[in-house]
């Protein structure tokens, strides 16, 4: 509720609900909406804010409980990867066993930071959102087994390769302990990238779909059985550190499948049913 007086000046501004009308031409004339100077005629002018719109109100509440439950899920497994951290230094030390494990590791790890934490993810949501609106739910579907069964058949073949290739190398190659180690242990856990490719578009799948908390725990249960391994698997080996950290190897296998699978009772749940498409 504005007054504005002779010249123009606002002379009180009192707080209403109560729409009254406005003079003639008013709006029109009003800066705010031609950037016109004007004088307003003297009297007392009402506005009311518009109602807000339902169907936004709604969608900026799911987004935030979304992003909530996303951060959450996001902060759970950075925490339990900090503790698997603190469990694998706490079994393996700083020696040459733990070295190279962690050299060998470097591998499937990086897959796994460029493809399994958004980049994949982030490149096939667009091509099935777009499907989904210009061909139907059908040709999504068929969309995303065609994705699907290029990434298995792609890094299938990469991954058969690159054991193949490690294998021959320690067959036809006498190499120092650490070496011969770390290519054993990678070719042991170069299946991995695979499986997080899987699951990088698993993620893609769900979030599309409009589920993100599902998606954001996988890392924390890839973490709970590595750290699983390190008590469970381990001592199976052997009981020399240089045997056991194979059973940490074969845990990150474990994980990597874990990881894949948790997504599949809620990807079913959307309708996904998989079947290879060539």
């Amino acid at each position: 509720h504005v007054r504005f007086g002779g010249r123009g000046e606002v002379t009180s501004l009192v707080p209403t609900s109560i729409i009254l009308g406005f003079p003639a031409g008013s709006l029109a004339a009003s800066p705010t909406f031609n950037r016109t100077p004007c004088t307003p005629a003297p009297g007392t002018w009402n506005f009311e804010l518009a109602p807000g719109n339902p169907s936004l109100s709604r969608s900026m509440s799911q987004m935030l409980k979304s992003s909530g439950a996303m951060g959450v899920a996001t902060l759970l497994s950075r925490i339990l990867g900090m503790v698997r951290e603190i469990v694998y230094a706490s079994f393996m030390g700083d020696g040459l066993v733990a070295s190279a494990f962690k050299f060998a590791f470097q591998i499937p790890n990086l897959f796994r930071r460029l493809l399994g934490e958004g980049a994949l993810t982030a490149s096939f949501i667009p091509i099935f959102k777009e499907k989904e609106k210009n061909a139907g739910e059908a040709e999504m579907w068929d969309a995303a087994n065609a994705v699907i069964s290029g990434l298995i058949a792609a890094a299938t073949a990469v991954t058969v390769l690159a054991m193949a290739g490690i294998t021959i190398a320690l067959w036809v190659h006498p190499f120092s302990f650490k070496t011969e180690l770390v290519l054993q242990l990678l070719r042991i856990m170069f299946p991995y990238t695979l499986l997080i490719c899987l699951t990088a578009i698993f993620m893609g799948i769900l979030n599309a779909r409009g589920s993100f908390f599902v998606p954001a725990m996988g890392a924390a249960v890839m973490n709970l059985v590595m750290i699983g391994s390190v008590f469970l698997l381990a001592p199976a080996f052997g009981k020399n550190l240089e045997t056991q950290i194979f059973g940490l190897a074969v845990g990150i296998l474990i994980a990597g499948t874990a990881q894949a699978a948790y997504q599949l009772p809620n990807l079913r749940r959307t309708g996904f049913r998989y079947r290879w498409v060539s």
